[in-house]
């Protein structure tokens, strides 16, 4: 029979042990978690800077911004963006008047959103992006261009081109495609529609 020996460690000893590794664990979990929320944030920062995207300094007229914008919602899609992102990765991009307008206004802009218990998102920025380079009395000039636009003195490309421009901004963006036909075809030239 062999000799009894006396534990290397201590039951306490081996408790505090136990409670330390668990301790260890917990915090590089903590730490892989946080990580992974950097990498996503930096994986769609590096995905977005690829695509090259123009920068908006508030001027340039309501056609900038909405080309703008159109070009972040097709890169939010192509790249896979969380909604939670989008907001921080576009005005990463914004420049000149546009940027200090951001930089003055974000903190009030989100807390009004956040008072309704809402989160500020895509659509709200956009929206105050909007109202302030491009108000409400100038989208009401450009709905009024639009259906008042003929062709005139335009080619049937221009023509084309500023019909399409304009129906931007019409609010009505569920316009049937009948309908946008019809209307493109009214305002050709008389000599135009009769040949159709």
């Amino acid at each position: 029979m062999l000799p009894r020996r006396d534990p290397i460690i201590s039951e306490a000893a081996l408790q505090q042990l136990l409670e330390s590794n668990r301790i260890l664990m917990e915090t590089v979990k903590n730490l892989t978690e946080g990580r992974a929320s950097e990498t996503t944030s930096s994986r769609v920062s590096n995905a977005i800077g690829r695509h090259h995207p123009s920068k908006f300094d508030g001027t340039g007229g309501p056609s900038k911004l909405e080309d703008w914008l159109r070009e972040f919602q097709k890169i939010f899609v192509t790249v896979d963006c969380p909604e939670e992102l989008k907001v921080d990765q576009a005005t990463f991009y914004l420049g000149g008047q546009a940027d200090l307008w951001w930089h003055n206004n974000q903190e009030d802009l989100k807390a009004d959103v956040e008072e309704q218990g809402d989160a500020y998102k895509w659509g709200n920025f956009k929206e105050a992006l909007r109202g302030e380079f491009f108000p409400e009395h100038k989208r009401r000039d450009k709905q009024t261009e639009f259906s008042n636009l003929v062709q005139g003195t335009m080619s049937v490309e221009e023509y084309y081109t500023k019909f399409h421009e304009l129906r931007t901004y019409v609010e009505d963006q569920k316009m049937s495609a009948k309908t946008l036909a019809t209307k493109f075809e009214e305002g050709l030239h008389i000599d135009i529609q009769e040949k159709m």
